[in-house]
């Protein structure tokens, strides 16, 4: 990431504002070029504090411009079906759409569907809710169906590649790295943290959807 790109990235608050706007409408390809010229006829320009005493101006020009705008995914389709879930508050429901709108993934009907039950299962618990829809997101994107399934076999892979990781350790403390490759024993390396939020994840979803 450039110093431009951090600079001029929409963050989550920025895209929470403009959710107020985009939700329930459809923005065409179309509109968003036309956005898109019509910032750049502006000639947006922008100081930076280099100093106590000196700045920098900097002009905003296209390619920055229309960076900035595809990134907002103003014209990514977010399916009926969950946007006019009866979300208990407007912070709520835009934090839930802004999730949606950057989720990469295409909406077959049975992906929409897991997510419809994931966001139902923890609406009266949006921090877990938050917590949990981004995982749900890239995972449901990896398969096109038996999603409870495929959480299933994901937790027992996690289980099982953090048993191996933890067997390795207690090895490795009585004996050398190469007499353990010489024994056959294969390296393998786990972020037990990482491991463990995720399968406290799946375990969640799986106890809330059956």
């Amino acid at each position: 990431m450039t110093f431009y790109d951090w600079l001029f990235f929409p963050d989550l608050n920025f895209q929470m504002q403009i959710e107020t706007v985009l939700s329930g409408q459809n923005i065409t390809d179309a509109a968003q070029s036309d956005l898109i010229e019509r910032l750049t006829k502006k000639n947006i320009q922008t100081k930076i504090r280099l100093d106590s005493k000196t700045y920098q101006t900097i002009f905003i020009g296209p390619t920055i411009i229309s960076a900035f705008v595809s990134r907002l995914r103003l014209q990514r389709h977010i399916p009926e079906k969950l946007i006019h879930i009866s979300y208990k508050t407007d912070h709520q429901k835009y934090c839930v759409l802004v999730l949606l709108r950057n989720a990469t993934i295409d909406w077959i009907d049975k992906r929409c569907q897991f997510i419809y039950q994931i966001i139902q299962s923890f609406l009266d618990r949006p921090e877990k809710l938050f917590d949990i829809l981004p995982q749900m997101l890239i995972f449901c994107g990896q398969y096109n169906d038996h999603f409870i399934q495929e959480l299933g076999r994901r937790k027992n892979q996690l289980a099982q590649d953090l048993d191996r990781f933890q067997n390795l350790q207690a090895l490795q403390e009585k004996h050398s790295m190469e007499f353990l490759m010489s024994s056959g024993v294969r390296s393998i390396h786990v972020d037990v943290l990482q491991s463990e939020r995720e399968m406290a994840i799946i375990r969640s979803v799986l106890f809330r959807i059956k």
